[in-house]
């Protein structure tokens, strides 16, 4: 790993410490916040799906933002450990497009 990947990787770290946390279910998105709160975002109540790339530092970070009916969107980055388990997730949903064998970088 070279320098500027272990600089991304830190930075992310330490963003994600502050972020709140997303575990991928089989049919939400549980969410927890730094505070202590605690709900589910169903994947039915999914109204958008967004893939982008953002620039970070030296490279480019690709992002799903997921947009639901209470008016929150999420995002999570390719390189987000449960991004196996959210596209999975989706597909099996039925709430996107396409399915993400397509779309997948």
């Amino acid at each position: 790993m070279g320098f500027v990947d272990r600089v991304n990787r830190a930075f992310f770290r330490r963003l994600r410490a502050r972020s709140p946390r997303y575990a991928v279910k089989t049919d939400a998105v549980r969410v927890t916040h730094p505070d202590g709160r605690d709900y589910r975002l169903l994947f039915a109540d999914l109204t958008t799906a967004t893939l982008h790339h953002r620039d970070v530092y030296a490279y480019d970070a690709i992002i799903l933002a997921l947009g639901f009916t209470n008016g929150e969107t999420i995002e999570f980055a390719q390189d987000d450990p449960d991004w196996e388990q959210l596209v999975h997730a989706l597909d099996r949903s039925g709430r996107i497009g396409e399915p993400s064998n397509i779309w997948q970088l």
